[in-house]
């Protein structure tokens, strides 16, 4: 843990005695949370309010180290009522930052900021200096886990020159480790910032500097880092943070350094008797074997931890496994052993699957959730597609099985991207789309693995499957260069040329297929980059047309949660609204007044909300009073690759994809969710494949059956044209593959007007979800 954790026992001026202090002591929390709450149950009977208070917030601090944050949020907030209207200021100091804690292991950590700012400005000089340390920590995690990686590295900091001012121990060590965690991240950031430049044949300049800077932090933090471990006085403790400090070198290019680290994590761990950390040791130093692809050599290292296999707790059995699969498949790919190695590593992933969602992005080293959890799925797709099979059942019974392993996986990152339990509802609830019911549907199922792309095609006469011969970081990098050209009017010969190879990769394999069943609409189920482009734009180059010119396009987060049945052909109700005023630093929209105008007088019943009438509490007020069937909104809005980064800009502030849910979502669960969902001025941000998970999180959220979006910001009068176009045909044809057919519809009335025009002014818009 990054946090802290002390027993509470002055707040009633009086030390609260007894076997609850002696469990939490033991670590045996579950047990004494359940003891502090029988405490304040009878301090609360007996009028003893501040006695109360401080069993419940003894009570929250057990829970959240057993794990269970929302039941130690519970318990905080109920202390606070207890602590009076004005509560001595070590007292409400306590309060904040206990609540500030809890909220920084929580779905949303950015939420933690608030409380634990309240709680720094309650420290005086009297304030005891270990629990400004643990604030400070905590505030750095809750800013890292938001990207705000300079802020969080001033908080450690801080942290650390306070704990040293007192003579170090536990609270310099936590404090030097996640600093060194989150300059890191900062490292890593700039890095990836520069990639993606280069990529595009761009020029780093600034991000170049930057991503210098962050190494030179990264490297004296990791030299702080090593100063504070050498010896062994801080016992566990100081052992896990040799493992992370080693990690953190061996991913930074520092190999020497992290193999001089792992030796003496393993030989402390032996001399100390601890084969948990031993265990820990060995499994480090196999994911840096695995990282050099030793892979004979990460073997033997795994054999030596599987002897200590009973120390092990649940998270390094799965390292452990998803080690094992990993350097199989590279040794025998196709062999049974490999088969039977990489179906226990998915099956030890899914065991922790609820550790996952709990653990924050400061604690990981950059490791992203696909790099860890998606890796066994994704083998598990390789092996299965790889062959040889017997007969055509068994082969479609591979098929199947790879396309329910991806099914699963994308539906844990969509989980993991919001931490939300009404996307797990939402996931709960989804469906066997073997069949479709519409023989001019397919969907196109797209599976980049490391030396192929595999597409597997699904419609109602079967699933088939069809190879590329390229890597899909190939894929993905193609994918990039083609948004980045795309979205900034790039030049049409470097467009077209991405356009064209992505076409032959994802529909050259595929199109005779296709065309002989008739297809005339594709859902595609795209992974990483390939969700952040828009589809439709692919290139035949053959045949001098884009793909959107011979069918009708759609994307699917996951094949599972579309729904085919057919939406209600009533004239429906609609909800506007929208900014064509500059508004906190974003800019006018001044086509919006225009948009909105003609769309809402294609229907007969409908509200528009403009400029200032376009708040927060005037959309809810709205949407949850008097529902609409169709919500359009034309304002800007951002989907970055973190939850906390998607919001909607309404006059005065922004509306997030959890506002979003409680406006929208309930109608969902009484049977009449929104059809439909228009966002005309949002955009992903570009070169960050987790961007489309918050597009796609807008359908998941909202509970829409199917969402209209821009990937962009595209050019007014572009925008006001195919939005109208859209809302026109579709109310002029509400039966069959309605939204879709709209879409195609409208793109094609801009791009046949004027067939020069740059395909950034129609590209852009995409459906998300349902087609019909």
């Amino acid at each position: 843990m990054l946090t802290r954790w002390v027993i509470l026992v002055a707040i009633a001026g009086r030390l609260l005695a007894g076997e609850a202090d002696e469990l939490a002591a033991r670590g045996e929390f579950r047990k004494a949370a359940d003891l502090y709450l029988e405490t304040a149950e009878a301090s609360m009977k007996g009028d003893r309010g501040m006695a109360a208070a401080a069993s419940l917030m003894n009570a929250a601090t057990c829970l959240k180290m057993s794990g269970d944050v929302s039941a130690a949020a519970l318990h905080v907030e109920r202390a606070r009522p207890l602590l009076g209207k004005e509560p001595r200021r070590e007292v409400l100091l306590e309060w904040w930052a206990l609540k500030g804690s809890v909220l920084s292991l929580g779905k949303r950590p950015a939420g933690a900021i608030v409380p634990l700012t309240q709680a720094l400005d309650l420290v005086d000089a009297n304030s005891d200096p270990s629990l400004v340390v643990d604030i400070r920590n905590d505030l750095g995690i809750a800013l890292s886990s938001g990207g705000a990686h300079e802020a969080a590295l001033q908080q450690f900091a801080q942290a650390a020159e306070i704990a040293r001012q007192q003579g170090g121990g536990a609270g310099l060590l936590k404090a030097r480790q996640n600093h060194l965690v989150a300059s890191f991240q900062l490292w890593q950031e700039c890095v990836e910032a520069v990639r993606k430049i280069e990529e595009v044949d761009g020029w780093p300049g600034a991000d170049a500097v930057r991503a210098a800077a962050s190494l030179k932090v990264l490297e004296e933090s990791l030299q702080a880092s090593i100063g504070i471990i050498d010896g062994n006085a801080f016992g566990n403790l100081a052992l896990h943070s040799r493992l992370t400090t080693a990690m953190a070198a061996h991913r930074c290019g520092k190999v020497a350094t992290a193999n001089q680290l792992y030796a003496g994590a393993l030989s402390l761990a032996r001399e100390a008797g601890n084969p948990q950390l031993e265990a820990s040791a060995l499994l480090g130093l196999a994911e840096q074997y695995v990282g050099d692809r030793r892979f004979a050599e990460t073997l033997r290292l795994l054999d030596a931890t599987r002897a200590l296999e009973g120390e092990l707790d649940e998270a390094d059995v799965a390292k452990l496994e998803v080690l094992t699969a990993i350097s199989r498949h590279a040794i025998e790919p196709g062999a049974q052993v490999t088969g039977d190695a990489i179906r226990r590593a998915v099956s030890s992933v899914e065991n922790i699957r609820s550790d996952l969602a709990r653990s924050q992005l400061v604690s990981d080293l950059g490791r992203g959730f696909r790099e860890f959890a998606g890796r066994p799925y994704l083998l598990l797709a390789d092996h299965l597609l790889r062959g040889p099979y017997g007969s055509a059942e068994a082969e479609g019974k591979a098929l199947r099985e790879a396309r329910d392993a991806m099914e699963s996986f994308r539906t844990w990152e969509v989980n993991d991207f919001y931490r939300d339990d009404c996307v797990n509802l939402a996931l709960s609830k989804a469906r066997d789309l073997d069949r479709i019911g519409d023989e001019e549907v397919a969907v196109v199922y797209v599976i980049p693995l490391e030396d192929r792309i595999e597409l597997l095609i699904g419609h109602d006469r079967g699933l088939r499957r069809f190879t590329s011969p390229v890597a899909g970081e190939e894929l993905h990098a193609s994918a990039r260069r083609f948004r980045y050209h795309l979205e900034n009017d790039g030049a049409k010969s470097r467009l077209f040329q991405e356009a064209g190879w992505l076409y032959r990769q994802l529909i050259d394999p595929v199109v005779d297929l296709l065309r002989e069943r008739g297809v005339r609409h594709l859902v595609f189920v795209p992974d990483g980059a390939l969700g952040n482009v828009p589809l439709g734009a692919l290139y035949d180059m053959r045949n001098k047309r884009f793909l959107l010119e011979e069918f009708s396009v759609s994307v699917a987060p996951n094949l599972s949660l579309l729904e085919p049945s057919e939406a209600s052909a009533e004239v429906s109700p609609l909800f506007a609204g929208g900014l064509s005023e500059a508004v906190q630093g974003f800019p006018a929209i001044p086509g919006v007044t225009g948009e909105l105008e003609r769309v809402s007088d294609m229907y007969a019943t409908r509200r528009v909300l403009m400029n200032g009438e376009f708040t927060s509490e005037a959309i809810r007020a709205s949407l949850v009073d008097t529902p609409a069937d169709i919500v359009h909104l034309a304002s800007h809005g951002e989907f970055l690759g973190r939850a906390g980064g998607c919001f909607l800009l309404t006059h005065d502030g922004r509306i997030t994809l959890d506002d979003l849910e409680v406006m929208i979502r309930p109608r969902k669960f009484v049977g009449t969710p929104v059809n439909l969902l228009c966002l005309s001025a949002c955009r992903t941000a570009a070169g960050d494949d987790r961007a489309a998970l918050g597009l796609a999180g807008a359908s998941v959220k909202s509970g829409a059956r199917s969402v209209l979006a821009t990937l962009w910001y595209v050019e007014d009068q572009s925008a006001a044209e195919v939005m109208t176009g859209f809302h026109r045909y579709l109310r002029d044809h509400p039966k069959g593959r309605a939204k879709a057919d709209a879409l195609r519809h409208a793109q094609l009335e801009v791009l046949r007007r004027d067939r020069d025009v740059h395909p950034s002014r129609w590209a852009p818009f995409v459906l998300v979800g349902s087609w019909r």
